[in-house]
């Protein structure tokens, strides 16, 4: 399970971060905010996705991908969506 934690903040006492999603606030503002912790499934998971681009991006810079097509592969979906 996430390790969970919240904090009520005053607008002026937000990080830098989180003051500019929120806009124009004031000191009046409250915000409550949750910090989360990654379960260690939820961190074994990233783990793996991590190793899966940054393989795909090793072979990019050994010059191993191919490019897409993407009018092609367009083509082919509005086809599908055509027929179905």
């Amino acid at each position: 399970m996430p390790q969970t934690a919240l904090e009520t903040l005053r607008g002026n006492e937000l990080p830098k971060s989180l003051a500019i999603q929120f806009g124009d606030g004031s000191a009046d503002d409250v915000y409550i905010v949750e910090a989360r912790r990654l379960s260690p499934e939820e961190a074994a998971k990233l783990a793996v996705l991590r190793a899966d681009v940054q393989a795909g991006l090793d072979q990019l810079d050994a010059g191993q991908g191919r490019s897409l097509g993407i009018e092609a592969l367009i083509r082919r979906l509005k086809a599908t969506a055509t027929n179905a």
